[in-house]
């Protein structure tokens, strides 16, 4: 049995080897567990084979360099090759070591308002990560590896936003990746009875945001609601909150406005014999003799009494004169 001085497997050498089978472990795992939407199955087996390829390749290749039947310990006995490998193993471990953040500016889509309490799951994780956006919108989500991630982010009231992140977000530590999030929308249903009535939101009682019986789609918060239709009062300002799970409903029955008393006018009927009745528009109104108040337009009147003939008259208010009836049998 060949003595291992002899045959070049010295331990520095047996590790170098090692390190080498080992970062060609670390590298098809490292492609391998990408998430598939973001590097699919093909590209993870054409990825794999190629390292393995290139390392076999890049072997031969300072093997035959050299001098041809050079052995593996040999090879990587040559001082530029460990140097090599010692690169490659520190390229690897940057890669594959959890050693990077992550720095992420949550805001709404105006790019201006930051989104505090955002919470955030990484990849195909169950769990949240620790902590949560602060209220300037920023966070940092430590301890992940240089590789492609998808990041959902979450919080009430917002719809759920996920999104891919390359290499070199991950890898520059003073890249801050800009996030939008807008906010979730509700439903909420406004009916009044009659219908037809203008919708006004939030103070601003100029712009109609439609008439009632509708259903609106608004941002989830709290909405100050006024409507109004003409010839009725205002319904005032009412607060109602709309949510993205329930849909809001706002139902009210609209009081007319009084209209105001027309003006009248004075109207005597006088008849002979006395105390006939007065009819005015088909309504008995008074006896004779007798003063009405009628408002203004045409009328008619009828003097009527038990066995005499009734007299009508089409009479238009204001009417000076005075009504003379005599009856007849």
């Amino acid at each position: 049995m060949p003595d291992r001085k002899s045959s070049g497997w010295t331990w520095p050498i047996s590790i170098l080897a090692l390190i080498v089978f080992l970062d060609l472990i670390a590298l098809t795992w490292y492609f391998w567990a990408m998430p598939v939407d973001l590097f699919n199955e093909k590209k993870k087996i054409l990825t794999t084979v190629a390292s393995w390829a290139g390392s076999i390749l890049t072997f031969l290749g300072i093997r035959y360099k050299f001098k041809k039947g050079q052995s593996i310990e040999q090879v990587l006995a040559i001082r530029p090759v460990q140097l090599c490998v010692i690169a490659f193993t520190a390229i690897v471990c940057a890669f594959i070591v959890p050693i990077h953040n992550l720095s992420l500016l949550v805001t709404e889509p105006d790019l201006n308002t930051p989104v505090s309490g955002v919470t955030v799951k990484m990849d195909k994780e169950e769990f949240e990560r620790t902590g949560s956006s602060n209220p300037r919108g920023k966070i940092k989500i430590a301890g992940i590896s240089a590789a492609p991630h998808k990041l959902c982010f979450e919080r009430k009231g917002y719809t759920t936003k996920c999104v891919n992140t390359g290499f070199m977000e991950a890898i520059i530590p003073w890249h801050e990746s800009p996030v939008t999030m807008a906010k979730a929308e509700g439903k909420i249903q406004i009916r009044t009875i009659p219908d037809g009535a203008e919708i006004y939101l939030d103070g601003d009682d100029k712009t109609s945001r439609g008439e009632t019986n509708t259903t609106l789609t608004l941002t989830t918060g709290t909405y100050r609601v006024m409507l109004k239709k003409a010839g009725y009062d205002p319904i005032p300002w009412e607060e109602i909150r709309v949510t993205e799970t329930d849909n809001a409903s706002l139902k009210k029955t609209l009081k007319a406005i009084p209209l105001p008393p027309l003006p009248e006018y004075p109207l005597q009927v006088l008849s002979y014999p006395a105390d006939a009745e007065i009819w005015v528009d088909g309504a008995l109104r008074a006896r004779t003799k007798a003063t009405l108040r009628l408002t203004k337009g045409q009328h008619k009147i009828i003097v009527r009494k038990d066995d005499y003939r009734p007299q009508e008259y089409n009479v238009a208010i204001p009417h000076e004169e005075p009504i003379n009836c005599i009856l007849q049998r």
